[in-house]
């Protein structure tokens, strides 16, 4: 489609595409605008994930493909640094497949400092268990990140990386790249948590 825009010159063919900020980018470029069709797929079948009570311990959840544009090194940054503030007052679940080094990174650094705990692959967000405070998410790159649909129906406050597809969510709190800890500390202040219940929705809306 980018370098044969013709070959989608067919009164039935399309592309679909998960979220507008995407869709107006591809439209920018192959200039097929009416071509362009935005589908998104309902999030059902997953249950709450969000702790019942607030404790001394902050639960934060981190699940997708382990990748560098995912933000894994910035997530490894970002609990030594909270580790060196705060001892073990924060605790992150990583879930999530990719290759060796990375999970040998994981796995050396929660050995380091306890802050980090890898849990391996999972096969479904509603299948990843226990419960938490709110679920992370450092990607750089993303069209709609279907993980964060799925956490804000679990219950879970959401914190990403500021990008074009956080404007289409707006119940997610975004962090600018290299301001990751001060985001968690200002999420987390005294009382926070118990205010942030996003809207669960469904994404046939």
């Amino acid at each position: 489609a980018y370098s044969h825009p013709a070959s989608l010159d067919l009164p039935n063919i399309h592309l679909i595409v998960d979220s507008d900020h995407y869709g107006k980018r591809l439209a920018g470029i192959t200039g097929l605008g009416d071509k362009i069709r935005k589908i998104a797929v309902p999030v059902r079948g997953v249950p709450n994930k969000r702790k019942p009570a607030m404790t001394e311990a902050v639960d934060i959840l981190w699940a997708g493909r382990l990748d560098y544009c995912k933000g894994i090194d910035e997530l490894l940054a970002a609990a030594s640094v909270l580790y060196g503030k705060y001892g073990n007052t924060y605790r992150i679940k990583v879930y999530g497949d990719g290759p060796a080094m990375w999970n040998d990174k994981l796995i050396t650094a929660g050995h380091a400092d306890g802050i980090i705990s890898y849990g391996g692959r999972y096969d479904g967000f509603a299948l990843i268990p226990g419960h938490y405070d709110f679920f992370l998410f450092t990607s750089e790159r993303e069209g709609m990140p279907n993980v964060v649909r799925e956490a804000l129906v679990s219950g879970l406050p959401v914190l990403a990386r500021a990008a074009p597809w956080t404007a289409e969510l707006p119940a997610v709190r975004t962090y600018t790249g290299g301001f990751l800890v001060e985001a968690i500390e200002e999420f987390s202040k005294p009382g926070d948590k118990d205010t942030m219940h996003p809207q669960a929705f469904d994404r046939s809306e």
